[in-house]
């Protein structure tokens, strides 16, 4: 089961200083909006000092990125620069789960069960907050502005966060070889891209374990070099390829199985003439492809 959270997130600061010192009572959570998910209140715990000297900026954007960065800062007790399960747990005053469907899964929007009247028991799923704090605490209309833009993932069915962290994802599979993709390929896929110190052309060769697309030319005319080397994109399985002068083939500049795929970064082409990327048919997968980018620039 999919669920979005959203953190209603409640601090007085300045004049609200003894609001917070005092701890009243403050009205029950409002009704869910349709199609809103499980969410939950933060406050501070009873006996939490008010901050000091500080004062609310008429900007709107400025007073969120203060609410926001205070609440951290007197989250954050043991000053570490991040939220233990502890730290947090003490500042949720409640929590709102709303009725499942049979399912199990969440009422689509405009469907969801009305609130219910005034004096009614809690809807089920309605967790108790810690400490003497009463369910449904939360701070007074106009007394918070609203969260940072960005603070909630945006609906949907997959949030930024639950993606693979970058870097762990494998790149998609490169293009079938073919006549269109081999001339497709001779002419830059962007301009102006930096290379170290210097900046020049992006080019790709995608080379196939199929007869005629196993082994792609690199023309380096006169005061042109190639660096920055990388893998645009692989199947998975095993591939193996070199480069080599066109010139010496048994000169290898780079081989995936003796070097590494992570060091194809170090691969400089600097000599005029021509460099072969040569996929080695028996010893990869029957349906091997790997596109090879590098930078050609000049001297």
């Amino acid at each position: 089961m999919q669920l979005r959270m959203g953190i209603v997130a409640g601090i007085l600061l300045a004049s609200a200083a003894a609001v917070v010192a005092q701890d009243p009572p403050m009205p029950p959570m409002p009704p869910m909006s349709p199609g809103m998910g499980p969410h939950m209140m933060i406050m501070p715990p009873p006996g939490t000092p008010p901050p000091e000297g500080m004062q609310m900026p008429e900007d709107p954007m400025q007073a969120q990125d203060m609410v926001f960065d205070t609440m951290f800062m007197m989250m954050d007790t043991d000053h570490n620069g991040e939220l233990s399960r502890m730290e947090l747990r003490a500042w949720v005053a409640g929590i709102m789960v709303p009725p499942m469907l049979p399912s199990g899964m969440m009422p689509p929007p405009g469907e969801m069960p009305p609130p219910p009247p005034p004096g009614d028991a809690p809807p089920s799923g309605m967790m108790p907050p810690p400490g003497p704090m009463s369910p449904g605490m939360m701070p007074p209309s106009g007394m918070m502005p609203p969260p940072p833009s960005g603070m909630m993932p945006p609906p949907g069915p997959m949030s930024p966060g639950m993606m693979p962290p970058p870097g762990e994802m494998p790149p998609p599979g490169p293009p079938d070889c073919s006549a269109e993709l081999v001339n497709s390929e001779l002419l830059p896929q962007a301009e102006n891209v930096t290379c170290g110190s210097t900046t020049g052309n992006l080019l790709f060769r995608t080379v196939c374990n199929m007869p005629g697309f196993d082994s792609q030319a690199v023309s380096l005319p006169d005061g042109r070099d190639a660096d920055c080397f990388g893998i645009e994109s692989q199947t998975s399985g095993v591939v193996v390829f070199t480069i080599y002068p066109e010139s010496d083939p048994s000169n290898l500049i780079f081989d995936s199985t003796r070097d590494g795929l992570h060091n194809i970064g170090a691969v400089h082409l600097g000599d005029t003439g021509v460099y072969r990327i040569d996929l080695d048919e028996a010893a990869s997968d029957p349906n091997a492809k790997v596109t090879v980018r590098f930078v050609d620039h000049a001297e």
